[in-house]
């Protein structure tokens, strides 16, 4: 199986929960250090589940690609950079920027599916963490933005998670 199938896997199994919690009528967290917190959480399981419980680092000095592991722990690094500059929309928007950036970077440099994994997986954080909160904050998304431009990541562009719900 290709990396970008691996990775797109554990984008859309990303997006299926998130659709599933909504669906069940699980109650999300609405304030921002609520919602940062579940999203650290979700990705520190999800890093767990594609480790099997063994360290990050064993994987990546194995030489094997992991881009399922990697764009979790991606997720994880955002989030965590996020919580150390205070979880806001401002800051979310903010970081997100700088995250853009590195992946288009690594896209135009042909980097390994790995990097381009773990900066996908920060990207696709921070936007649905500012997705979240601005909604429940009452500010509208922005027409037409995209949780990450990861076309050479995963195969094909995904929807912001709120839109599978």
């Amino acid at each position: 199986m290709s990396s970008s199938r691996v990775l797109h896997g554990a984008r859309q199994s990303h997006s299926v929960l998130l659709s599933y919690r909504l669906r069940e009528g699980w109650e999300l967290m609405t304030t921002a250090e609520g919602v940062l917190r579940e999203l650290l959480a979700e990705a520190m399981g999800a890093m767990e589940q594609a480790s099997g419980g063994a360290s990050v680092c064993s994987f990546t000095k194995s030489g094997v690609p992991v881009p399922a592991l990697k764009y979790a722990e991606g997720r994880w690094a955002a989030l965590r950079e996020l919580k150390s500059q205070g979880a806001t929309e401002e800051a979310s928007l903010a970081l997100g920027a700088v995250w853009q950036e590195r992946l288009a970077e690594l896209q135009s440099r042909g980097a390994g599916s790995d990097w381009l994994a773990y900066t996908t997986g920060g990207v696709d954080a921070l936007a649905e963490f500012w997705l979240r909160v601005s909604h429940e904050s009452g500010d509208e998304p922005r027409q037409g933005r995209r949780v990450s431009n990861s076309a050479n990541c995963c195969g094909e562009s995904v929807p912001p998670p709120s839109a599978a719900a």
